[in-house]
């Protein structure tokens, strides 16, 4: 079985694709087209969960793909990759403000990693919010309602529906709702 998670930033897409591979004992792969993560790639090996961020494409590795691809480049391109899937899931979130502040919390969190070289990860960290200085939040709420564009627009072009964040973890963002009814 092959699944494939589509997803915006800040929607619990690593959590879900390891919840999945370890449900259903399957190999996971998190963001294999990720140009910081050295863009591993995925030889669409059977027994796989991998997650995507939705403007993650391969073979582009000097930019953030969002800022060289259209939309339309990009549907497309995610429109033919999931042909070699058995399930596709796109992922996003109903409460935009959380998403995005989670968004401007990560990038200022690894922002400082990076100038205090520093291995620890604050980014990935349960946090209570608070508006950062490392990051242009203006920046950071356009690149997120971008992306989710992106998803609402590949949900319409083949079908899929969306699901959604908050049907799936309680507020806390740690234990899931439901689980095989909704995802499987």
């Amino acid at each position: 079985m092959r699944i494939l998670i589509i997803a915006s930033p800040r929607t619990g897409s690593s959590e879900l694709a390891s919840r999945l591979g370890r449900y259903l004992s399957l190999n996971v792969y998190q963001e294999p087209f990720n140009i910081r993560k050295g863009v591993k790639g995925y030889d669409l090996e059977d027994n796989a969960v991998v997650k995507c961020i939705v403007h993650q494409l391969p073979g582009i590795e000097n930019l953030p793909n969002h800022l060289i691809s259209s939309k339309k480049e990009i549907v497309d391109y995610w429109k033919e990759y999931l042909k070699n899937f058995d399930k596709t899931i796109l992922l996003n979130r109903k409460i935009i403000k959380e998403q995005v502040e989670s968004w401007h919390f990560f990038l200022s969190a690894r922002i400082r990693e990076q100038q205090e070289n520093n291995k620890t990860r604050y980014s990935n960290k349960q946090y209570i919010y608070s508006k950062q200085t490392l990051s242009d939040f203006k920046e950071d709420k356009k690149y997120i309602l971008w992306c989710n564009q992106m998803i609402k627009r590949l949900s319409y072009e083949t079908e899929i529906p969306i699901t959604y964040y908050e049907d799936l973890f309680k507020t806390d963002g740690r234990r899931y709702r439901r689980f095989n009814e909704k995802i499987l």
